[in-house]
């Protein structure tokens, strides 16, 4: 049954997932997911949360490019953050700004 993480799933569904950290710090490992209730769940080691700075409390953001699954730190910047910062830059580097837009 697809979604069904228990003993009896299909080996197709078992793929294990890999931490392609290795680009960067030379660290890779394979994992495989374990299920957790009606969900499954991808066990990070503590070296790969300190290196990353994550903590318990620590909000993720999860993204997908239809192949690979990116697990990031959340970001907290609103809107009104992005476009105070966007003001800020825009009238201090207007005039330079201008002149590249040429």
């Amino acid at each position: 049954m697809k979604g069904d993480f228990g003993s009896s799933h299909r080996p197709e569904a078992q793929r294990a997932l890999t931490l392609d950290t290795h680009r960067v710090y030379g660290i890779s490992m394979t994992k495989k997911l374990v299920q957790h209730g009606n969900s499954a769940a991808l066990i990070i080691d503590k070296p790969i949360l300190d290196l990353l700075n994550i903590g318990m409390d620590t909000p993720l953001e999860i993204t997908t490019d239809g192949r690979n699954i990116v697990i990031s730190p959340a970001t907290s910047h609103t809107e009104d953050e992005f476009l105070a910062s966007l003001d800020k830059i825009n009238s201090r580097f207007s005039t330079t700004l201008e002149r590249l837009a040429k």
